[in-house]
């Protein structure tokens, strides 16, 4: 490839082989979901608590491994909508963003159908792989009961890592 062909190959590779999946401004993830949701509340800088919500997911159009994708209340009624009597773990939804801030930002969920057989084999596959867990991060996992959350975790004010998941 060479140093010169460096710069053109990063802008293909799109920055999401890492462990967080990000979605921008026009992205659009066809994902299987390889984790039960999780939530977890975060105390930003300024004083404000929101509830965020994570799971693991295999991205089956842009393969990463499997990744974690967190998102808002209006993304987890959504994917609770659209997953609704399905598997998760077999069942593809779409996932897009229009918009860069905080008031002009859309996202759009939908069921898109039945994964292949080679699609559901890779994802059980990267789930192996993965050598983590969400609740190493302070996530607690949603399993239908009484949810007593512990206290907000403060969001860190900076990250020298460029592998955040928004």
């Amino acid at each position: 490839m060479g140093w010169d062909n460096l710069g053109s190959a990063a802008d293909k590779a799109g920055g999401n082989g890492g462990r967080y999946l990000k979605l921008k401004d026009g992205s659009r993830f066809e994902l299987l979901m390889l984790s039960e949701p999780f939530m977890q509340d975060k105390t930003w800088s300024d004083g404000r608590t929101s509830t965020r919500f994570a799971c693991v997911v295999y991205c089956t159009d842009d393969p990463s491994g499997a990744q974690q994708f967190e998102f808002g209340p209006g993304v987890a009624k959504d994917l609770a909508a659209e997953l609704k009597g399905h598997d998760p773990r077999t069942v593809k939804v779409m996932v897009s963003r229009k918009g860069s801030g905080q008031t002009d930002t859309r996202y759009t969920v939908a069921r898109l159908g039945k994964a292949s057989g080679e699609e559901i084999r890779a994802a059980k596959k990267a789930d192996a792989d993965r050598a983590w867990d969400l609740e190493e991060d302070g996530w607690w996992p949603l399993d239908g009961g009484d949810q007593s959350a512990p206290a907000a975790k403060p969001a860190p004010s900076s990250t020298p890592d460029e592998d955040v998941p928004f």
